[in-house]
């Protein structure tokens, strides 16, 4: 059986997009340049790259909505590689034109050459702007509670909506 996790991702994006305005784009797509920190860090040769998707599934109202994600990193380390699996729930919420800030809770799989695979809770917390093209940046730290070591990660991502 699913663990309840997963399933309540499959509901999520199974709904239909609730009151969404139709110049609203409800999909994103996005490049991440990932940095670790803390003891992550002294694991990793540096920087990392990934990917994520997102999707809103439903519009609370003009200023704010709420939504689902994946996104996956992945860090090379002198013999092998440290790869971080999030999914989870985001909320945005417009601060002035196309600034906006991001809340998001969600799991993360944590592989790390000899240490056990964990899965763990996680929490990012950012700020992107999105232009009038269907372009945007944003800026996050993603942070694994309760890990060991450490896998706080600053993101910069070039998010494409649609």
């Amino acid at each position: 059986m699913p663990k309840p996790s997963i399933l309540l991702l499959l509901v999520a994006s199974a709904l239909p997009s609730l009151a969404q305005s139709p110049d609203e784009p409800s999909r994103r797509v996005s490049l991440i340049g990932s940095f670790p920190q803390s003891d992550l860090k002294d694991l990793t040769s540096g920087a990392g790259i990934g990917l994520s998707a997102g999707w809103t599934f439903w519009q609370m109202s003009p200023s704010c909505r709420l939504g689902a994600f994946l996104a996956y990193r992945t860090y090379a380390t002198p013999s092998e590689r440290v790869n971080l699996s999030d999914a989870g729930m985001d909320l945005f919420t417009t601060i002035q034109g196309g600034l906006y800030n991001r809340l998001a809770i969600g799991a993360e799989r944590v592989d790390i050459p000899g240490f056990p695979a964990t899965i763990k809770l996680v929490g990012e917390f950012g700020v992107g702007y999105r232009f009038k093209a269907p372009l945007g940046v944003e800026v996050y730290e993603s942070h694994l509670a309760a890990s060991r070591p450490s896998t706080t990660t600053l993101n910069v991502a070039v998010a494409w909506y649609f």
